[in-house]
């Protein structure tokens, strides 16, 4: 357990020093994960996907957003872990919208200019299915450790929104918040003091993809609308 407890140390302030110094191009929290003590149980701390979403059309983009609820936990760092069938649906971009209304405004890998570096999550999505990113309260153009975070973010304001793109038909295209419990590659939320990983539930999502008719084509009764969104 002491042990555990040093290497929980180490973890947080390697990723104060990885941010402090601007490095970080290649090196982000999911590549470095599973030093954090396990202790989901007993907390309701939850990262998941709506209940639901709208059938889509082959070329269709459509949002999904994940949502976060602490149970009252404060989180200083978050692990992101989604699978996705990429013979069915691309990934085309990630919406960090947590930046814009919390401390959680770092998310990793970064570039360079310490913004965040959405081509090689893309990259590495699209060869393997996994998206994986980490997000820590920390302000990375001031250089500045930030509060940690408490509290609810929904379908209107969320932690993040993925936007993907619907290539191939199917009725069983299922996209899922990785969440193994005591093995390494799932989603983890980091609670500042204790450094354990609090996260207790997540869930999946099945997305319906279908062809295009002839009803939906110039001539037909209307075409596909270019987005979809999520219902909660």
């Amino acid at each position: 357990m002491e042990r555990n407890q040093q290497k929980i140390k180490m973890r947080v302030f390697f990723w104060i020093g990885v941010a402090l110094v601007g490095l970080a191009s290649t090196t982000y929290l999911v590549q470095y994960r599973q030093i954090f003590q396990k202790r989901a149980a007993g907390t309701r701390a939850s990262l998941t996907f709506p209940s639901s979403m709208p059938e889509q059309k082959t070329g269709n983009t459509f949002e999904i957003p994940i949502l976060l609820n602490t149970d009252g936990a404060s989180l200083s760092g978050i692990d992101i872990v989604v699978t996705f069938p990429q013979s069915v649906i691309s990934l085309e971009s990630i919406k960090p919208a947590a930046a814009q209304s919390t401390s959680l405004k770092l998310f990793m890998p970064v570039d360079a200019s310490n913004n965040f570096d959405l081509a090689s999550v893309k990259k590495k999505a699209q060869q393997t299915g996994r998206i994986e990113f980490g997000i820590m309260a920390f302000d990375p153009q001031k250089n500045m450790i930030l509060p940690a975070y408490a509290g609810v973010l929904g379908v209107s304001n969320p932690l993040v929104t993925l936007v993907f793109k619907a290539n191939n038909p199917t009725s069983q295209g299922v996209v899922s918040l990785v969440n193994n419990k005591t093995t390494q590659g799932d989603c983890n939320l980091l609670e500042v003091n204790s450094g354990a990983d609090i996260l207790n539930s997540t869930n999946q999502l099945n997305v319906k993809v279908t062809a295009i008719s002839a009803k939906d084509t110039p001539g037909g009764s209307k075409l596909p609308p270019k987005t979809g969104r999520v219902t909660d």
